[in-house]
């Protein structure tokens, strides 16, 4: 092991027939074909103008009271701009609370560090601002070799060539190891590894592995005493736990590689091992909860499916896996030799081998419509292993027509295909040099590395990309300022500052605050469904409580938390409903209690998601009020039915009012910025703004 002593916190691990006329035909045509090809002209991803932005929000406060800001920085490129940072000068009256920082990306935490202070200004930073995201799936990918050294100049360097190979929005794969029984938490490297590839806009791969031993040998994970690989399953979760999420890229984790060869378990492939092994694996990361991170098997050499088909006899193995891995070397047969064009004669030696893999796990797993990520493949310089069907061997100009063809006519327009990771960017050891798309010069002392990339890196980098429309990705700062009791009612703004990249950018009268004397505050009641065919749909309580409220019943106010000390009833202390939902068939009915008023809203079509429509009324407006307090009101309430609509009922006369159709059903409903429209998150990833007044769309995402 070689301790690279310029930053202790990163370490370096070291390691080093007949018919035969046709088909030499069928290569001839297939070479005529990709020799008269040439790839687009490359298109810039250059940024939109702006580069960076900044924009704030605030909140509702009383004087002497604490309000919570949300600062966001945002980069509009490409590309991740080093030494960002957020400056909010905070309104006079105004002051931070200490300890009350939060800074995430994407929603995963990165600091929760004070900022620096001069006066009324609050500085975080330096932060790297992640590079911005694209709409459109981008399925291209390379294999990264960072493992053996691993330092953050060089893996920064890797992810650099990555994005400038695959694009905005790409795929990296890389291998972590070791794991053991004793792993309790994964190693900083693949944590700044996975980090930084969320910066650069690349989804991240990653590959985790055991104990690589000096004999060569992958050891085969230890089974445990019991034989249910449940200690070694749970420092594979303990490793995915610890490694960073974000809300703007999924995760992937492939268990293991290549079972079915010797070298990678132990010396003595087994199906059944390997396959018990997986689904505890993948049990124990699922139990995680978390559904950024997507599961893959293994994959197995090119297309051996006699192993697959021992491994989908293990219990439970056919559903353990998101997508499946799979390795697909064509050796020298040029992309048009495949399965999916039934040119083919050897399908396991092809770019979509993964297609015989499929057929033997629906036909002996029963499972169909996963899809796949190609992991590995390429062409090895030399390569004449089907010179015989009349291909040439592989040399470094067949090989870059053959690769960019494949991304830019084939693999791309699989509509199966997730990603293609071609093995490998560079060994900066040479160890796989017939396999490198950059070929690397390495010292360590100092560290230092110089590189020149492969004919097919260039060409798969000028290819056209897929894009869509850019999506900025940004840090996020979250505080809390109190405010002066003496400070009078009013609106509040802060003046914002961000840079990045040498970028800066400022946003004045942002972050608004409204202070007012006084909040008066709404306790909704609970919504849940019903669990039998008399309580199905939108339910505030199973049974209506007793006591009726001493207000109108378009208006809540809180109950006392806790009971009186003469009472034992089980509905003391909650909030009273005012309004249930029912199913049926006859429009809307108002019902009567004899003790208090219970109003049963019933609509056709399933209700299971409801929302009030409670804003805030000014002193004044639309009453004689004069008293400065600012009241709620609830006019309004809205209904998310199983027929992906949205059902807009009257609270005063207990009407539907419209219906409007969302086009899917509503996964989250929430008010708009003004009275009278709502949001609507749908399950087909929209989020759309919903006028009541006219009973449109009137935004859509």
């Amino acid at each position: 092991m070689v301790i690279l002593t310029m930053d202790t916190r990163w370490r370096m691990l070291f390691r080093a027939s007949s018919g035969w006329r046709v088909w030499l035909l069928l290569g001839c045509l297939g070479l005529l074909a990709w020799l008269c090809h040439s790839p687009p002209p490359a298109q810039s991803q250059g940024a939109p103008d702006p580069q960076i932005s900044v924009e704030g929000e605030g909140g509702l406060v009383t004087p002497g009271g604490e309000v919570s800001y949300r600062i966001r920085l945002l980069n509009w490129t490409d590309h991740p701009l080093a030494n960002g940072t957020i400056t909010h000068t905070l309104p006079l009256g105004f002051s931070y609370v200490p300890s009350s920082t939060l800074v995430t990306a994407g929603g995963w935490p990165l600091t929760y560090t004070d900022p620096l202070s001069a006066e009324s200004a609050l500085i975080w930073g330096p932060f790297q601002l992640p590079a911005a995201g694209h709409t459109a799936h981008n399925p291209y990918g390379v294999h990264t070799f960072v493992q053996d050294l691993c330092v953050p100049e060089f893996i920064d360097h890797q992810l650099d060539q990555a994005l400038k190979l695959a694009g905005s929005g790409g795929y990296v794969t890389q291998l972590f190891y070791p794991i053991t029984v004793d792993t309790d938490a994964p190693d900083p490297c693949a944590v700044y590894f996975v980090n930084n590839a969320y910066d650069h806009n690349l989804v991240p791969i990653l590959r985790l592995q055991g104990n690589h031993n000096a004999s060569g040998f992958w050891e085969k994970p230890d089974p445990g005493p019991g034989g249910d690989y449940a200690a070694i399953a749970a420092a594979f979760a303990r490793y995915v736990d610890g490694l960073p999420r974000r809300d703007t890229h999924p995760l992937y984790v492939t268990v293991w590689n290549e079972p079915d060869l010797w070298v990678e378990w132990g010396g003595a492939p087994n199906a059944s091992e390997y396959g018990r092994f997986f689904v505890a694996v993948s049990n124990a990361i699922r139990d995680l909860n978390d559904p950024r991170i997507r599961i893959l098997n293994g994959a197995v050499t090119p297309a051996n499916t006699a192993f697959i088909q021992q491994l989908l006899t293990v219990p439970g193995f056919a559903k353990a896996f998101d997508a499946w891995a799979s390795h697909c070397y064509p050796y020298n047969h040029p992309p048009l030799y495949n399965i999916h064009n039934g040119t083919a004669r050897y399908g396991n030696a092809t770019i979509d081998c993964y297609l015989e893999e499929r057929d033997t796990i629906a036909k002996y797993g029963g499972r169909t419509g996963f899809k796949f990520v190609i992991t590995e493949t390429g062409h090895g310089l030399g390569d004449d292993l089907y010179a015989f069907e009349g291909f040439p061997p592989i040399n470094t100009s067949n090989r870059a027509e053959y690769v960019s063809v494949a991304f830019d006519l084939y693999w791309r327009t699989w509509p199966e295909v997730i990603a293609v990771t071609p093995f490998e960017l560079g060994d900066p050891w040479g160890g796989w040099d017939w396999l490198d798309w950059i070929d690397y010069t390495v010292s360590l002392d100092p560290l230092a590395f110089s590189y020149t990339p492969y004919r097919q890196y260039n060409r798969v980098a000028a290819l056209t990309k897929p894009r869509g429309a850019t999506v900025p990705h940004d840090i996020e700062v979250n505080f809390r300022a109190h405010v002066n009791p003496d400070l009078s009612p009013g609106v509040y703004t802060s003046v914002l500052h961000g840079t990045a990249g040498g970028a800066t950018t400022a946003a004045t009268q942002a972050a608004a605050v409204q202070v007012v004397s006084h909040i008066e505050r709404q306790y909704l009641p609970s919504i849940g469904k019903g669990q039998s065919q008399q309580k199905e749909g939108v339910w505030y309580h199973d049974t209506p409580v007793a006591n009726p409220p001493s207000q109108p019943p378009d208006e809540m106010q809180p109950t006392h938390p806790h009971p009186s000390s003469d009472s034992t009833s089980p509905t003391d202390g909650v909030s009273k409903p005012t309004h249930f939902l029912n199913r049926t068939n006859r429009g809307v009915r108002p019902t009567f209690r004899e003790d208090w008023r219970t109003d049963t809203v019933v609509i056709e079509g399933y209700p299971y998601l409801l929302m009030l429509d409670i804003h805030l009324r000014s002193p004044g407006e639309g009453s004689s009020e004069s008293s400065g307090r600012t009241k709620s009101t609830t006019e309004r309430a809205y209904a998310a039915l199983a027929n992906g609509q949205v059902a807009i009922i009257d609270l005063n006369t207990l009407h539907v009012e419209q219906r409007v159709n969302l086009g899917s059903p509503a996964r989250a409903l929430a008010p708009g910025a003004r009275a009278g429209t709502v949001y609507a998150s749908l399950d087909s990833n929209r989020v759309v703004l919903v006028d009541t007044a006219i009973g449109q769309i009137i935004a859509d995402t």
